[in-house]
């Protein structure tokens, strides 16, 4: 959890950094899941076009949140589309997803223009997490 004030410093830092990032478009691409080792948690969507975007406006969020005296996750940052969670004891949904996911790739063709920042606030629940929009930071421009 984090407090109001850090709250407020994360939405100016998503604000800053969408303003300094144009608006792009990308496409879904190959599967994947979290972790790389071990029982998957999430299963999820690379991107096959717009991840240097997704990158840049990453590491510039990145930083802006640091400098507020944010700690980040460790790990390296994935461009992805999130699907789903798994609930633990799923063993088998990693080689599953993997194996199967490539038999209709309709969503290959799916391409989206990412616009804005969304600063979200989940509510962990018993039956999972409610989320709610702090703020919407749109990006820099228009789509050419």
């Amino acid at each position: 959890a984090i407090t109001e004030f850090q709250v407020r410093e994360v939405i100016a830092a998503g604000q800053r950094a969408a303003a300094e990032t144009p608006v792009f478009s990308f496409r879904l691409g190959e599967p994947g899941v979290f972790p790389e080792q071990g029982a998957a948690r999430v299963v999820w969507l690379g991107l096959s076009q717009g991840a240097q975007g997704m990158q840049a406006l990453q590491v510039n969020l990145a930083g802006r949140l640091r400098a507020a005296g944010l700690t980040l996750e460790a790990r390296a940052f994935t461009p992805h589309l999130t699907l789903g969670r798994v609930k633990s004891g799923a063993d088998t949904v990693r080689g599953s997803w993997l194996a199967n996911s490539g038999t209709g790739t309709s969503w290959k063709k799916l391409e989206a223009v990412a616009g804005e920042i969304r600063v979200m606030q989940s509510h962990l629940q018993p039956g999972g997490a409610r989320h709610t929009l702090l703020a919407a930071c749109p990006l820099n421009g228009k789509l050419t």
